[in-house]
């Protein structure tokens, strides 16, 4: 013990400590760095693979085999061609294959010259229905070349780059940078999306529904006396009621539809393949079953809800308009009603 004591107090003890601190730290440097790096990188190809596989096979679907519904697995020089259309990321080694629904090639373009590989699947649809898969190869040889040359450079700096580019900065960094973005779409007290989300989520299923001659719905419904429900029991009080709503609602729901907060205390649904008559009937359902709830304070709350159809050129403000008039319509009726909107 006392010989390791005198290691320290000496000059040479002390640099030696440093300099074995100075080689930990470096060696961990060159591993975060190395693993940020890989892990991004291969975040970002798995979502560029993704997204490239749904625009192909939508094209494809579209432009294909929706044109040719019968004869379209023997189209391979058409699909060949949009499948060797100029790709953003050029330089990477991809290999893009069209199989039938019996897992038949119909077509192939590129080359993934070994292992390993990323792979991505979509499927080919022709009016909602399966007809065949697309499959995207990408070798990983440029993600390792990539990933060592990142690891070699680390090294170099040192602890330059473990401060810079260190596991835990960077993580804090990327989990703010994902809260951000929540945030921008979300609405902070209830969680779900907000407006200029929703118009993008709306724009998609009118789209669908434009093309698939779908039925398209939107309900709106808003608290019945929130008002008094703030003044009587306070605001805090009143956030618990719409953050018990929220839940509820959520759980009535369909994974295909989407809960919107539209503003105060209304709500927004938009409710794909579902016409004005089922729209009625889960309005009804939800009504009931808020009305048997319990929210958080002593009395029963209630809702009104309006529902409009949607047509093919509506915007979901002009949907939400309609909607509201209807609304309106049930709160002068004595609200804890459903109504729809008024035919024309």
């Amino acid at each position: 013990m006392r010989d390791h004591t005198a290691s320290w107090s000496h000059p040479e003890g002390l640099l030696r400590a440093v300099g074995n601190g100075f080689i930990a730290l470096t060696i961990l440097a060159v591993v975060a760095v190395t693993w940020m790096s890989y892990d991004h990188h291969l975040r970002y190809y798995c979502g560029y693979l993704r997204i490239l596989s749904q625009m192909r096979a939508q094209h494809i679907s579209e432009r294909i085999i929706s044109r040719h519904p019968e004869s379209w697995k023997h189209e391979a020089a058409r699909i060949e061609a949009l499948l060797g259309r100029q790709r953003p990321e050029a330089h990477l080694s991809l290999e893009e294959c069209v199989y039938d629904s019996d897992g038949r090639l119909i077509a192939a373009v590129g080359a993934c010259r070994g292992a390993p590989c990323l792979r991505e699947h979509a499927e080919l649809r022709d009016a909602g229905v399966s007809v065949g898969m697309l499959e995207i190869r990408m070798e990983l040889n440029p993600l390792v070349r990539r990933t060592a040359m990142i690891g070699t450079v680390a090294t170099l700096m040192g602890l330059v780059a473990i401060g810079l580019f260190g596991w835990f900065p960077m993580r804090g960094w990327r989990e703010s940078q994902q809260r951000v973005c929540f945030l921008a779409e979300h609405d902070p007290l209830t969680e779900l999306l907000n407006r200029q989300a929703a118009e993008r989520v709306y724009a998609h299923e009118r789209a669908r529904a434009s093309r698939h001659e779908l039925a398209l719905s939107v309900l709106i419904f808003d608290i019945d006396h929130f008002k008094r429900i703030n003044d009587s029991y306070g605001h805090e009080r009143g956030d618990q009621v719409l953050r018990a709503l929220t839940a509820l609602v959520s759980e009535q729901l369909r994974a295909s539809d989407t809960l919107v907060r539209w503003g105060g205390e209304e709500f927004v649904i938009i409710a794909p393949h579902t016409t004005v008559d089922l729209a009625v009937q889960f309005g009804e359902k939800l009504r009931a079953a808020v009305e048997a709830a319990h929210v958080g304070i002593p009395e029963a709350v209630t809702i009104s809800i309006g529902i409009s159809p949607c047509e093919r050129t509506d915007s979901l403000p002009a949907a939400v308009d309609r909607a509201d008039e209807a609304l309106y319509r049930a709160k002068r009726a004595g609200r804890n009603r459903v109504e729809r909107a008024e035919s024309g």
